[in-house]
């Protein structure tokens, strides 16, 4: 281009240049990106292979499952149990056992024909209402009652209160001047063992047996001959799930790679060490897959800390299978007389008082309906009962836990 005299010097630029520096700048562009892409896509590679990624797997909390259930019959659930076991603080949830990844259909499925469930299912034994009952009624020593269309299920002793009902006495034979009656020795077992289910797809259930079984050994205090101590059974609660093992910190290599992380956010403006510190607290598995039930308990989105002192079996039997003892624990005994096939005095208004509440009493002591057959037109029935009552204090208790 021509200038005019002292214009000074300008460097002129043609079109075609200009064009091809544009398509220079763009190539680079597009080439670090993809580099940036690519070290992302290794860094995943990396963190797949050393540290799989965090997968999320869905379950419901025990409430949850038998709220929806009496929902659907028309009842009404009410359960200090079920409220004790769903709070802020600590929420018990069951995982079904599952042949996938979490978040990934099985193989073989469409992502668009699979639906993630987080309910048990038939192979899991607790697809259904019954079954979830048996569950409760086996891990929590619970008994339940359906009144009015309100199911209400608790520890078995809910019922403590007793009615107003009153058993004539029939505990003494008045002709032979002799009590009429027999213990239930039969009921006492040597060994009381309470265990939770392992998972073999988990190595976890294998090496952390914390927590996973509890024993209570019954046997006599002071003995004059051994060969008259008697004291045998077994009597085995085993729980159908697996336990959780809560994942409390990072391991060496975890704690190296969440270095190497933090430099490679820098870089690229993701925030992969964020993602990998958020490890701590979720389950750890030793695999994706589980072939039984989990039991988890939650704390807002993590597990809930001291996860296996909480679902221990110890814990189990201290707040409800203690209740199952011979001697006494926290004022509760397991002893008892049963008053068998006794014929007593009964009217409409005494089988209104005992219809909504079996525990009762009979001189002052606290007893349990077992049978009645009631003759109306005789106002008389026949009645076999148990009173709660500590016949022997020479018995002892040992405990042995995982």
């Amino acid at each position: 281009t021509s200038v005019g005299l002292g214009a000074g010097v300008v460097t002129a630029w043609s079109l075609g240049k200009i064009i091809g520096s544009i398509i220079n700048l763009a190539i680079t562009l597009a080439y670090t990106i993809g580099v940036i892409f690519a070290i992302i896509q290794l860094i995943k590679d990396i963190i797949e292979q050393l540290a799989p990624v965090k997968r999320f797997h869905l379950g419901m909390s025990i409430k949850d499952l038998a709220s929806k259930a009496c929902e659907y019959l028309g009842l009404t659930l009410e359960s200090d149990l079920l409220d004790s076991l769903d709070t802020a603080a600590n929420t018990w949830v069951i995982i079904p056992s599952k042949g996938h990844k979490g978040g990934e259909p099985p193989s073989g499925v469409p992502v668009g024909e699979f639906i993630e469930l987080g309910v048990p299912k038939g192979s899991d034994g607790l697809d259904t209402f019954g079954d979830l009952i048996r569950f409760i009624r086996t891990t929590w020593n619970a008994d339940y009652q359906l009144k009015n269309g309100v199911f209400r299920i608790d520890r078995k002793d809910f019922k403590k209160d007793t009615a107003s009902y009153q058993i004539p006495d029939t505990l003494t034979n008045q002709d032979d001047l002799r009590n009429e009656y027999k213990p239930n020795t039969n009921e006492i077992k040597a060994n009381y063992f309470l265990v939770w289910d392992t998972d073999e797809q988990d190595q976890n259930t294998l090496d952390n047996q914390n927590g996973r079984t509890y024993q209570a050994i019954t046997t006599v205090k002071n003995v004059t001959n051994k060969e008259l101590v008697n004291i045998k059974g077994l009597t085995r609660v085993s729980i159908p799930l697996s336990m959780a093992t809560r994942k409390n910190k990072l391991t060496l290599i975890e704690e190296i790679l969440k270095g190497f992380l933090e430099a490679a956010d820098f870089f690229t403006g993701e925030n992969f060490a964020g993602q990998f510190a958020a490890r701590v607290g979720s389950m750890h598995l030793s695999n994706h897959f589980l072939s039984r039930p989990k039991m988890v308990v939650l704390a807002g989105n993590q597990l809930a800390k001291n996860q296996r002192a909480i679902l221990s079996a110890q814990g189990l039997w201290e707040g409800y299978h203690f209740l199952e003892s011979f001697v006494t624990i926290d004022n509760v005994n397991n002893q008892q007389i049963i008053v068998t096939d006794k014929k007593i005095p009964f009217c409409f208004q005494d089988f209104v008082s005992l219809s909504n509440n079996n525990f009762c009493t009979v001189n002052g002591e606290r007893a349990e309906v077992m049978s009645l057959a009631w003759k109306v037109e005789e106002n008389t029935a026949v009645i076999t009962y148990r009173v709660y009552r500590v016949y022997d204090t020479n018995l002892d208790i040992k405990f042995l836990s995982e």
